[in-house]
């Protein structure tokens, strides 16, 4: 929905979000390729993501590069769908941004993750690229010179908002995607309907933190989400393939037999990620000078509290769209009750430990490829 102040409505319009994902079906009424999604890439077909040696090859101008999951096209409904199928019921959150989609979707990977960020910072300008949202993570511990790190340390450098999925490891500890670590990102991790954290919500670590310098500047992480978002039974844009239901037993029962052809439910940090990123368009609509430093202390003071959850669960709390937005118009107080600025004691085990391990490989050996788990997966 759209947010107001003073009756002022805020849609996003003007913000160009892309969304780096599976791909994007633009022949979706909600997504109409061409006016409402203003650019959508194929990035599966991109050479350079094999080799740097070999050239960029990525398909622009494609009406739909979401045929193989629908994972990207239920994240760009979202951000912003128009809910033009169902009479603005299904609206996303910022239906008046300039959407873009960068699909590199095969099964259940992301194969050229690299790509979109390439492509954002390329083509910045042309769509006033702002935004960038990322539904896919990966494991283990976070190292600021992984690639991936640092194109999204470029991103930022250059004025867009990189938001990433915490992960669907949880309950546990130590179970956040190593990207959404980066400090320079918003990582965002799944609740409820009821202001509830999601169980399967990807953890931090309790007091896990660490400082390092990248071009002369010192930077300080912390192993936990930056905010949370709505992230379970969500309603958002059925792609036209594949056609199964991301949800179908949910969809029977809640959506009407005119909506199910062209909306599903699906839960994840998956989906409470675009719902942030749209948040972040309304807010930089409301104020275009913000940049990702001031968006995401923005995020963090406005969020509400989440009683009995610390700070490596939740981050600030739940994330307050009009509260954002009220603060993003006017100098307001927050902040004094975000679930990181409090002290709670929470019933949960938050105790790690490591265990080094190693594997022998042998390049000139057979070989056979391997699922490893948590590699840059939907969210």
């Amino acid at each position: 929905m759209t947010a107001r102040n003073g009756g002022l409505p805020v849609s996003g319009k003007g913000v160009g979000v892309l969304i780096n994902d599976s791909g994007v079906d633009g022949t979706h009424e909600d997504l109409k390729f061409g006016t409402h999604l203003v650019q959508n890439t194929l990035g599966s077909t991109n050479l350079n993501s094999l080799s740097a040696m070999l050239p960029v090859t990525y398909l622009e101008g494609v009406p739909n590069t979401d045929s193989n999951s629908g994972h990207g096209t239920h994240c760009a409904g979202t951000v912003g769908g128009t809910g033009a199928r169902s009479g603005g019921k299904y609206e996303g959150v910022a239906p008046g941004a300039s959407l873009l989609g960068y699909g590199s979707g095969g099964a259940l990977l992301v194969l050229d993750a690299m790509g979109g960020f390439d492509y954002a910072l390329t083509h910045q300008f042309q769509y006033n690229i702002r935004v960038i949202s990322n539904s896919f993570g990966s494991s283990g511990d976070f190292d600021p010179n992984d690639p991936l790190n640092v194109a999204t340390k470029k991103c930022y450098d250059r004025g867009m908002v990189v938001v990433f999925a915490a992960g669907n490891e949880g309950p546990g500890a130590d179970t956040h995607n190593p990207y959404a670590i980066a400090p320079w990102t918003i990582s965002v991790g799944a609740g409820d309907r009821n202001g509830l954290l999601a169980e399967f919500s990807s953890r931090g670590v309790r007091g896990e933190q660490g400082t390092f310098t990248v071009d002369g500047e010192t930077w300080t992480y912390k192993n936990e989400p930056v905010i949370v978002g709505p992230g379970v039974d969500v309603v958002s844009t059925r792609a036209i393939a594949p056609v199964s239901s991301l949800g179908i037993q949910t969809d029977a029962e809640v959506l009407t037999p005119a909506e199910l052809p062209f909306y599903t439910h699906s839960s994840g940090t998956s989906m409470a990620t675009p719902h942030v990123a749209g948040i972040v368009a309304l807010l930089l609509e409301a104020k275009p000078t913000l940049n990702p430093a001031q968006v995401k202390e923005l995020l963090q003071k406005t969020a509400t509290n989440m009683p009995g959850r610390q700070s490596w669960e939740v981050g600030a709390g739940y994330v307050n769209a009009y509260a954002a937005v009220d603060m993003a118009f006017r100098s307001a107080t927050y902040g004094s009750t975000v679930n990181a600025s409090r002290s709670f004691n929470s019933s949960v085990d938050a105790r790690t430990t490591a265990i080094p391990f190693t594997i022998n490989y042998n390049p000139a050996g057979r070989w056979q490829p391997i699922y490893l788990p948590g590699r840059s997966r939907y969210q």
